[in-house]
């Protein structure tokens, strides 16, 4: 019975991870296309 759990787990844990990993490319993505700003601001 643990095992299944264990993966269960694991596979929630896994989906909700992964649009939050998808969200934080997708930021730093859009962070890396503007470095001008980023210079004005420093």
């Amino acid at each position: 019975m643990l095992p299944d759990k264990i993966q269960i787990f694991l596979i929630v844990s896994f989906r909700k991870l992964v649009p939050r990993i998808t969200y934080s490319i997708k930021h730093n993505r859009h962070i890396k296309r503007q470095p001008k700003y980023d210079k004005k601001v420093l």
